[in-house]
């Protein structure tokens, strides 16, 4: 063979081509003719058998001209539709860009579509025997191992004809076509049910056509569909290119090569449908759309949304009315669908959720706005509770406050004022709050007036002391802000009470520190210390030096001490800590108890409000980590709050014991228990009717027990005759209604307040604030400079690992130094993008950037 013939068998493939008529290979140049504006347009029929065609063209309808080559060209290849990579199938092409779009892509042509032919069996079947007739004919060529052909005609009822709603004539000159290819849409879809029922195969629409003759809609419409299994179908990842989602990393259904297609010819003014279709290859049937979540189930979802059932729960009522598949549907449907119905009920706003948390909580019974504010600062909304009436707000002497972060998506601090109603927490106010970096220029701008967090925590207290809430006691957590702001709120009569738990853990930490620096104890201090305990040496000044404040071996000794608020010796160098922290006036009245010498707090911890967050993060919201703002308030107003209240009303109708009352049952059986020396009534001072001891076991103990108290009252109490007081009798026996304290104790009713406050008060006030101001915009222009510092830094190094990539050495050295930020970045995206509740106490062992998230 010569060079010349071996190039042209090489180059014959592609130089030829088969007619869809006549089946005969011809050269390629045979397929081209003029069509609109393209002089060179390759058909699939060659000229030849398009002339011949073209002389016995007959007027006739397009439907009956496909009748006429049944027997010759039955067993001709159906048509393969060229079908695009990464189609979606519920998206079709539908609007165009210009009028040659619309020429180019969407309108066949008569001659062309004349081009296109395959023929029927001569028979008229109807809608309802098409399911059986394609199953019939799958089934035979699975059971010979043959392709599928379909080619066969159906008759369309009128009630079909009335999904595609046009008139012909009004669309002639093609000037809607995406109104026409939307009915059509809606007929397509219902053929294709029967024909994916018969085929057990899913079936897209790939594309569909408007056929035209010279160039004035004929009315009839082409669609093209395609087996969904087709391997052209299959989506590769690249490899540099991780999984997003987790159905990205679940094993892709399998892809075969049937060449499944089908051809719908729609004829809508003869009634007439014209299917022809070819499956090259029996496949295992889809199932992954089965998985497609069931419109009752949807429905129920959405009737009872109102109940917050919890997704497990949900399930289970779901499977219980035979709603879902457990083998086919998922839990994380379930929740899919619950979360977007639960949207419905609390976004007002979509941009701003502070607003729409506003919103949300003006359309709720019983919950009052007290405080809202947004500015250039500071953005806060305080409410109050149900709570707060239901309990009697003249009831309220001891309230617990604390805040927590975490909570929601926009980083906002959440505060809450909790109640003490028998050692159970229960909430009477909320505040978000949340402070912002504004510019040093809209100082000046009179709506940022309140730009500080003091402040705006001063105005919410305020607020809730003029809805009458006067509490005789506020315990709180050590925060200089939440102290200042309840001191000037209040007029500085309620009694401050800090956490006792918070007050060990500052001293102990402190105590413990190896490297604490001074103590910041001069020779004023000492001489403030000796004005007020003249044991104390004035001319004693502690070593500023830096190492350890305080021995280990008397650490504890210290704290006990501390417990106790005894009068010892000072240990040195401790007492400069002491004095400047704790043991000075001003600060003696925070945590020490006899501050107040009228009456007690009964609480000694914050723990209450504790409890609160937790139940709050992990009973409410463990599955919602960080969720939109107006959602955390819909899990405070319709779950948690709710729930408190029934708390409530089972407490004061004594269907529920008091928090404290098994602790106490349990130490009262202790102490009943144990012997008493004789001589005991002489040593101590017992007063079982103000029920006070001066044994050491009393002050201890937090329910003010002790074995001679028990041993002189000698009965067995029972909770609904035992009631805690904060004046005397500390613990009451009886079956009388007694005020927790007497009038005269109250500081409300001992003491006149002005609701103006003294000058003094304002100057603190304004200088405090001022403070704040100076301290927050000097921490902000820190911050600014440490980002601009850091982010040169880490730009200069990702040129240098760019610069030295083929450098091993120093690629090697630098991925080891930055492994470990790399990891903790990594691992604050995993928190984000977490959908349960973040740890608030303990970090992870390599999330301890990540615990600090808010």
């Amino acid at each position: 063979m010569n060079k010349e013939n071996l190039e042209k068998e090489i180059s014959s493939p592609n130089d030829k081509k088969i007619c869809t008529r006549c089946l005969c290979t011809k050269k390629k140049e045979d397929f081209f003719r003029s069509r609109g504006n393209n002089p060179q347009y390759e058909y699939s029929t060659c000229n030849k058998c398009y002339k011949g065609r073209k002389n016995v063209q007959k007027e006739i309808d397009p439907i009956s001209r496909k009748k006429t080559k049944l027997e010759a060209t039955l067993s001709a290849p159906v048509l393969t539709i060229s079908s695009q990579k990464n189609i979606n199938s519920n998206h079709i092409n539908l609007e165009l860009n210009d009028s040659s779009q619309h020429e180019n892509h969407n309108i066949i042509e008569d001659d062309q579509y004349n081009n296109n032919v395959d023929d029927t069996d001569g028979l008229l079947y109807g809608l309802d025997e098409v399911q059986e007739l394609i199953s019939k004919q799958f089934q035979d060529a699975e059971d010979l191992n043959e392709p599928v052909k379909l080619a066969f005609e159906i008759e369309l009822d009128s009630r079909l004809i009335g999904l595609i709603e046009c008139n012909f004539q009004e669309f002639q000159d093609l000037c809607d076509l995406k109104t026409i290819k939307k009915n059509f849409q809606q007929l397509v879809n219902v053929l294709l049910l029967p024909l994916e029922y018969g085929s057990g195969y899913y079936w897209e629409v790939r594309e569909i056509h408007l056929i035209t003759k010279k160039k004035k809609f004929t009315g009839c419409v082409t669609a093209y569909l395609g087996c969904t299994q087709q391997e052209d179908r299959e989506w590769k990842r690249p490899e540099n290119l991780p999984p997003k989602r987790r159905s990205e990393a679940r094993a892709p259904i399998n892809r075969y090569a049937c060449m499944g297609n089908v051809i719908l010819t729609i004829d809508p003014q003869h009634q007439r449908v014209l299917i022809q279709g070819s499956h090259l290859q029996a496949h295992e049937h889809p199932q992954y759309r089965r998985v497609i979540f069931p419109a009752a189930a949807k429905q129920w979802i959405q009737n009872n949304v109102e109940y917050h059932l919890h997704n497990s729960e949900l399930y289970r009522r779901l499977q219980h009315h035979n709603l879902i598949d457990a083998q086919i549907h998922t839990k994380e449907q379930v929740y899919y669908w619950a979360t977007v119905f639960s949207k419905q009920t609390y976004i007002f706003n979509l941009k701003n959720q502070l607003l729409s948390t506003k919103e949300y909580l003006e359309k709720q019974q019983y919950f009052k706005i007290i405080y809202y504010l947004e500015n250039d600062f500071v953005k806060a909304l305080g409410f109050t509770t149900p709570l707060l009436n239901n309990i009697g707000i003249t009831n309220l002497k001891e309230i617990v406050v604390d805040s927590t972060f975490k909570t929601n998506q926009e980083r906002f601090e959440l505060f809450a004022v909790n109640a003490n109603c028998g050692g159970y927490g229960m909430p009477v106010a909320y505040l978000y709050l949340l402070t912002c970096d504004g510019e040093a220029e809209a100082y000046n701008d009179p709506k940022n007036q309140i730009n500080t967090r003091v402040q705006v925590l001063c105005k919410f207290f305020t607020n809730l002391r003029n809805e009458g809430l006067l509490p005789a006691f506020v315990l709180l957590d050590k925060d200089a802000g939440e102290i200042s702001a309840i001191e000037e709120a209040w007029s500085w009569t309620t009694n401050l009470q800090l956490c006792y738990w918070h007050l060990e853990h500052a001293i102990s930490r402190r105590l413990k520190d190896k490297k604490s620096k001074s103590s910041g104890y001069s020779k004023n201090k000492a001489m403030e210390a000796y004005q007020q305990f003249d044991f104390i040496n004035s001319s004693w000044i502690p070593n500023n030096g830096t190492g350890s404040l305080c021995p280990d071996d008397k650490i504890k000794e210290i704290i006990n001490m501390i417990k106790r608020h005894a009068n010892m010796h000072p240990l040195i160098p401790v007492v400069g800590y002491l004095w400047i922290n704790w043991y000075n006036k001003k600060d003696w009245k925070l945590f020490a108890r006899s501050a107040y010498s009228s009456a007690i707090s009964m609480a000694r911890t914050t723990m209450i409000t504790e409890s609160h967050w937790r139940v709050l993060k992990y009973n409410y919201k463990y599955n919602y980590n960080r969720p939109r703002l107006d959602r955390l308030t819909q899990i405070l107003v319709e779950q948690l709050v709710p729930d408190c209240d029934l708390k409530l009303t089972q407490y004061c109708t004594n269907r529920t014991f008091p928090a404290w009352w098994q602790t106490f049952k349990k130490d009262w059986n202790k102490a009943m228990n144990t012997n008493i020396e004789s001589g005991m009534d002489e040593r101590y001072h017992i007063d079982a009717t103000n029920w006070i001891c001066s044994c050491p076991a009393y002050s201890h103990n937090p329910y003010f027990l002790c074995k001679h108290l028990v041993a002189k009252k000698n009965i067995l109490p029972t909770f609904m005759e035992t009631a805690r007081r904060h004046d005397y009798p500390l613990v009451f026996f009886g079956t009388d209604k007694i005020p927790s304290i007497c009038q005269e104790n109250d500081p409300w009713k001992r003491t006149v307040i002005e609701d103006d406050f003294t000058n003094q008060s304002r100057s603190s006030s304004s200088n405090l604030r001022n403070v704040a101001l100076i301290e927050s915009n000097s921490t902000a222009d820190e911050m600014e400079v440490k980002l601009a510092h850091y982010k040169k830094v880490f730009d200069f190094a990702l040129m240098l690992y760019k610069r030295e990539k083929d450098n091993v050495h120093f690629v090697k050295s630098f991925d080891t130094l930055m492994k470990p930020a790399v990891k903790a970045v990594e691992e604050c995206k995993k928190k984000l993008d977490a959908q349960t509740q973040q740890s608030t106490w303990k970090a992870s062992k390599n999330g301890k950037l990540s615990f600090w998230l808010r």
